[in-house]
């Protein structure tokens, strides 16, 4: 273990704050309870701990020079979803033609449903299948398809995402609940941001997916992303054939990966160490994410600019820091709020940045405000979200944004939907179609055709373009926090 890690401390302001959860441990091992796997509150520092252990067992392994061999695929998708149903089969049957065709190897989440379904297919074609395994209630235990000296153990959501998404060329998307969302928004988000990725994830099944295709063109079309749409997604029939020559007509694209190469564990993560020290040093108990597009291009609306002061003003002057990035649209306009309220005789707190160089940007704008505010280096999207889920315990606000928002969207709504962290408010804010056509895609497709989320994970997500009803909800929620103390 990295001594500087050894060395930070929790304050007692962090602790109250860190609202996700780990798996209990003992020897080794998982603690269970009546049968499931026993949790336990995880500090941003434990959890941080955990990631570099992961990713070192990983390194110590040998395993990433075999996946580093030849490319490999890999499948995301629900596991509810069993052996006697049209998609497991679906899964499985085009797994295995992609194995038996173009003799690739498969890495997957080692779970049931349809992980199982994709290790089988790569397990009856005679291709390496390797299983990324976490911890985590409803997927104890690993399925038969793996192979024995390919399994991989991650002791934390984060660490099981990244290996799964770095080292795959080819990422298939089948149906699946907020997990699957979550997986492939991370993967989505990155291609839009990198210009040299121009392997198009596929997403298989016109009818599953074709809607969630509509919204992201309608998103697409509003310029709230940054790339063509056909570099970064399409969606194919669930037909065997279809798929293999859609693969090899892009090739080289899929070929060229420019994630998958060697894991630095210190290297690629040293912003992640700089920013566990900055937020220790917040003293803030009450947090909360603010986050909206970043398309300099496309200026909030007259009613978002309007919302986004009201918004910083009411946060500074009810204590509650906010966590938000530089190169957001709606940023400057809750900083505007935050010093309306200043100017009002609001005590000063900290608000956390977090920015990086894109559209030339270089600096915290809070930090030229006060020196009481955080700004923390941003360059990985996976670093923003470790700030904001494991301090955000008053609540998410979302302005309408592109597939970053969408990241840290999902990222929340697994974590509180699996129990890894506590379920507080996910707000969908403005008066934006495109917000109704997601819950509307989420309760048609998700909840009611697959059944791969329940309504009741849709209890804690609320919609809404009065900002008043925001101040609410947050203000409802520290009341909760402060009660809980």
């Amino acid at each position: 273990m990295n001594k500087k890690l050894i060395a930070l401390r929790v304050t007692s302001a962090w602790q109250h704050r860190a609202i996700m959860k780990s798996p209990e441990m003992r020897d080794g091992q998982p603690v269970f309870r009546d049968g499931r796997i026993s949790k336990t509150v995880a500090t941003h520092l434990q959890i941080v701990r955990m990631f570099f252990d992961s990713l070192r067992t990983f390194k110590e392994s040998g395993m990433e020079s075999k996946l580093l061999e030849k490319p490999v695929f890999t499948a995301y998708g629900s596991s509810r979803i069993g052996p006697d149903q049209h998609w497991y089969k679906k899964a499985h049957q085009i797994s295995l033609a992609i194995a038996k065709e173009l003799g690739w190897s498969f890495i997957g989440g080692a779970g049931p449903g349809i992980m199982e379904a994709t290790s089988k297919g790569a397990h009856d074609a005679g291709v390496s299948s390797f299983g990324v395994k976490i911890y985590m209630p409803g997927e104890q235990e690993l399925n038969k398809f793996v192979d024995d000296d390919k399994v991989i153990i991650c002791r934390e959501l984060i660490s099981r995402k990244l290996l799964l998404r770095k080292f795959a060329n080819l990422p298939l998307v089948f149906p699946g609940g907020f997990g699957t969302m979550d997986e492939i928004f991370e993967i989505l988000a990155k291609k839009d941001r990198d210009i040299k990725d121009n392997a198009p994830v596929i997403f298989v099944g016109s009818r599953c997916w074709g809607s969630l295709e509509e919204i992201i063109k309608k998103h697409r079309e509003s310029g709230k992303y940054k790339k063509p749409l056909e570099q970064i997604m399409v969606v194919l029939p669930s037909d065997p054939k279809i798929i293999i020559d859609f693969v090899r007509k892009n090739m080289d694209a899929y070929l060229n990966v420019p994630s998958k190469k060697p894991i630095d564990v210190l290297g690629d993560n040293s912003d992640l160490l700089s920013n566990l020290r900055a937020m220790k040093r917040v003293n803030s108990p009450n947090m909360v994410t603010v986050s909206g597009g970043s398309n300099i291009n496309i200026p909030p609306s007259t009613t978002e600019r309007t919302s986004a002061i009201v918004l910083g003003e009411f946060l500074t002057e009810a204590g509650i820091s906010m966590i938000t990035r530089s190169n957001q649209n709606i940023m400057s306009y809750l900083q505007l709020g935050y010093l309306s309220a200043l100017r009002k005789g609001a005590e000063d707190i900290p608000h956390v940045l977090l920015y990086n160089k894109e559209g030339g940007l270089d600096c915290s704008m809070y930090q030229a405000v006060s020196p009481s505010n955080i700004a923390l280096s941003s360059r990985k999207l996976l670093h923003d979200k470790m700030v904001m889920c494991n301090n955000s315990n008053c609540g998410f606000v979302f302005f309408s944004g592109g597939m970053s928002t969408h990241d840290v969207f999902f990222e929340a709504a697994v974590m509180m939907r699996i129990g890894l962290m506590k379920k507080v408010p996910i707000i969908l804010f403005g008066d934006d179609v495109k917000w109704d056509m997601e819950l509307e895609f989420l309760k048609s497709h998700l909840v009611k055709t697959y059944g791969t989320i329940d309504a009741s994970d849709l209890d804690y997500i609320y919609r809404t373009n009065d900002i008043n009803e925001v101040k609410a909800i947050l203000a409802n929620q520290r009341i909760k926090n402060d009660s809980s103390v």
